[in-house]
């Protein structure tokens, strides 16, 4: 079929000349890349890519990364690349750690080091070397600073009723050279975060030196007493 029909668009300079720089880069001309997006709209009945206003979390990851705020930085490409395909296998993990709870009414034994992951991803934790002793993650503060925090993971049926979805947490390293303990709840259903709270270690260490149970002794806490009792803040979802 001859091509005998005109497209005339008005566009921004600057927008129209990065956009050739591409298709040159690809080996198309500007007709050639305005034919092929026209095809797979046809092909597709629709646009050929997804188009939606971003939630609040996007627009702020957007907003940061327009002012340099919040972003995070890695030591080498080879880190960045190992941390891409961490997110890889925790996106192929999650699911089936989920199918395996459902199943079985029991954690697949992946929560603590999804957790560790997940929060060093939301809140621009650095992760501490393995065997680490007694933190997990450091946070940047002032001056060259560092806060040292261990980090627990609890997988919480969502739908139960409150006094009996939340549990207990893991063993907390009691007297150990870190600054804080932050808890990671999960929706058992999805692996998904749904709320982050951070307790000060000496909070922590105050609430186990209570005799009330022999899990103060092995270091364990409820999560419901982790929050109520040692000077738990939630830091994420932010209010």
């Amino acid at each position: 079929m001859s091509k005998t029909e005109m497209i005339r668009a008005r566009v921004e300079p600057d927008l129209k000349h990065e956009a050739e720089a591409v298709f040159d880069a690809l080996g198309l001309t500007s007709t050639e890349a305005i034919t092929l997006f026209y095809k797979q709209v046809k092909f597709r009945h629709g646009l050929p890519f997804e188009v939606k206003m971003p939630n609040k979390e996007t627009l702020t990851a957007m907003r940061d990364a327009e002012q340099g705020k919040n972003l995070k930085k890695w030591k080498s490409l080879d880190a960045l690349k190992a941390a891409h395909r961490v997110r890889k296998i925790l996106a192929t993990v999650k699911p089936l750690a989920a199918e395996y709870y459902k199943l079985t009414g029991k954690p697949l034994g992946v929560t603590g080091e999804v957790a560790e992951y997940v929060a060093a991803e939301i809140l621009n934790l650095e992760l501490a070397p393995p065997r680490t002793l007694g933190y997990d993650a450091t946070r940047q503060l002032r001056k060259g600073k560092q806060q040292r925090i261990q980090i627990k993971g609890r997988a919480c049926d969502m739908e139960a009723n409150p006094g009996r979805r939340l549990g207990t947490i893991g063993t907390i390293k009691r007297d150990s050279p870190c600054d804080s303990v932050l808890l990671v709840l999960f929706d058992n259903r999805t692996l998904d975060p749904c709320e982050m709270w951070e307790a000060p270690m000496k909070a922590v260490n105050k609430r186990l030196a209570v005799p009330e149970s022999k899990a103060h002794k092995r270091g364990v806490l409820g999560v419901s007493e982790f929050k109520k009792h040692c000077s738990a803040r939630c830091v994420w979802p932010k209010a």
